[in-house]
């Protein structure tokens, strides 16, 4: 029965440059055998896609030394879904034996492109971030390649999805007695949080505490292979209010925490091979307002 063998760089034993390379030994029984001598060949498998071109252009088979019974199968460039078959034929009896290569393709390298974002340098975070629009959805790619250039069609990808919120907003919480008269104006301080709230659907939340609910920025999720992100609020939107029979509080935006915007660090992973990639995302408006200081200007 013909032996098969996959190439994937991740899992190959040697690595060079644009190559990869597996040993591969031939057994002649019996141990008896006065030649065990053997000839190695290597040919295209059954309607090749790449059938106008040398096999050899793609993998080939070097023998330790004249005839010996371990040789070394190399591939050079990705061949996709073709097959090719390594022979190893005995010089007494004409015995042959077969391998069949196929091209698996297992990446070695992952990123994230944040399709559609704005990216730009946040000073005073010193990071590189994704700007996506409130109201909008992102469909981040995520790529994965390797030195061959080419990740398999048999290498299916499972991602699983981390992350890590920054920054928070300073809140002025304005407190009311029973009458409705204010009593007490106080700064109230809420860190970015990242929660999975719904995980039967997949996704992940950052957001800010509110009293009746929560204030979202964001969610993501890993959908059809790309990272899709939904842009929620802005965290300047951020209101809440509660009441009771005794009095009511009411809590506004006031500003970013230190002075700086919060973000989300999502960190995407490809579970059988480990690779991760990261990229960091916030949520921004359009101009939804603007007012003057004074209404009225007299001379």
């Amino acid at each position: 029965m013909p032996k098969s063998l996959n190439f994937s760089i991740a899992r190959n034993a040697a690595v060079a440059g644009h190559t990869a390379s597996v040993a591969l030994t031939a057994t002649v029984t019996p141990v008896e055998a006065t030649n065990k001598k053997v000839d190695w060949t290597v040919a295209w498998g059954s309607a090749p896609t790449n059938g106008d071109k040398p096999v050899t252009d793609y993998v080939t088979v070097t023998p330790n030394s004249d005839g010996s019974t371990t040789a070394t199968v190399t591939c050079k460039k990705a061949f996709g879904d073709d097959k090719i078959i390594v022979t190893v034929t005995t010089r007494d009896g004409g015995f042959t034996a077969l391998c069949t290569v196929s091209y698996v393709g297992a990446p070695t390298s992952i990123v994230i492109t944040p399709t559609g974002a704005s990216t730009k340098t946040d000073t005073a975070w010193n990071k590189s971030i994704a700007e996506v629009q409130s109201g909008s959805t992102y469909l981040f790619n995520i790529g994965l390649d390797n030195d061959f250039g080419m990740v398999g069609n048999a290498f299916q990808p499972e991602y699983t999805v981390s992350a890590v919120a920054y920054g928070g907003i300073d809140t002025t919480q304005k407190v009311y007695n029973s009458s409705g008269e204010q009593t007490a104006t106080n700064t109230i301080t809420y860190d970015l949080k990242i929660a999975d709230l719904l995980e039967n659907y997949g996704y992940q939340y950052a957001y800010f505490e509110k009293s009746g609910g929560l204030h979202t920025l964001l969610n993501w999720k890993i959908e059809n292979g790309k990272l899709k992100i939904e842009a929620k609020e802005v965290a300047s939107s951020y209101h809440a209010q509660a009441g009771s029979r005794t009095g009511s509080a009411t809590w506004d935006f006031k500003n970013y925490k230190d002075n700086k915007q919060p973000y989300v660090t999502i960190t995407v992973t490809e579970k059988k091979t480990g690779l991760s990639a990261s990229v960091n995302v916030r949520t921004t408006s359009g101009v939804t307002k603007v007012a003057l200081s004074k209404s009225d200007i007299s001379f």
